[in-house]
């Protein structure tokens, strides 16, 4: 699935969302939520492999991105840290999205440390 003017890209097939998105799930409980780790960088590098899993997976035909940072935010407040709202920048959320689907989680574990603080 393409976007039109941005870039182009393949998600997971409709016939994987249901299996994949349970393995994901499954996985983040068997880390209890993040709700263990034990600094922000810890937690950032934890948060931004489900996110980029979730964002492979892209359920949805549209608001993949609200619901990815929703569930951010929901890990956040497990792991007590809070997501600073004004810090999150669309840009470079979406470019960095763009990255971990290339296999670069960086610039999304920097964003994460950034919308906390």
């Amino acid at each position: 699935m393409g976007i039109p003017g941005q870039f182009s890209v393949t998600f997971n097939n409709p016939e994987y969302i249901d299996a994949e998105m349970n393995r994901i799930f499954r996985e983040l409980g068997e880390e209890n939520h993040l709700g263990d780790t034990v600094s922000l960088q810890d937690f950032a590098e934890r948060a931004a492999h489900y996110v980029a899993d979730v964002n492979a997976v892209h359920p949805f035909r549209e608001g993949n991105g609200r619901c990815q940072l929703t569930l951010l935010d929901i890990l956040m407040q497990v792991a007590g840290i809070e997501m600073i709202e004004d810090h999150i920048d669309e840009g470079e959320f979406m470019n960095a999205m763009i990255s971990s689907f290339a296999g670069d989680q960086g610039p999304l574990v920097n964003a994460i440390i950034k919308m906390a603080g």
